[in-house]
């Protein structure tokens, strides 16, 4: 029952037929139908809480977005007081935007900030109970 199916080129069951499970096709048109699959299956949001869990899951990638974080908001801020003032100036639309552009960054520097802390208070107490 089971070579009958590898020879039709059928996903091979592992277990009984009641919990049929299909193998691994690893040719490469079974991987780009997978590829197919798997971007009708993600939405943009869940790619977007999978890729945020793994960048926050390590301490040095987290201080490395707040680095860089920091350095574009005082970049935008520089720019936004000294050369660019002149032309913020001339519409109200064009400076309420930058400035709903600066306080975003400054709520997601804060967020990123909060987080750390907290993170780190958990490791802590982890720790803390671990060696006790």
């Amino acid at each position: 029952m089971l070579s009958s199916r590898s020879e039709r080129n059928e996903p091979v069951a592992v277990r009984g037929d009641n919990d049929w499970v299909p193998s691994l096709d690893l040719t490469l048109a079974g991987s780009r139908e997978m590829l197919i699959s798997m971007r009708r299956k993600m939405s943009w949001f869940s790619f977007a809480v999978i890729a945020a869990r793994s960048f926050l899951q390590l301490r040095e990638t987290r201080r490395r977005i707040i680095f860089y974080t920091i350095v574009a908001l005082l970049a935008v801020f520089a720019l936004g007081n000294w050369p660019l003032a002149s032309w913020l100036e001339e519409a109200p639309l064009r400076f309420l935007f930058y400035w709903a552009g600066c306080a975003f960054l400054a709520i997601f520097l804060f967020l990123l900030g909060l987080y750390d802390f907290l993170r780190i208070i958990k490791e802590y107490k982890d720790v803390r109970g671990k060696l006790r």
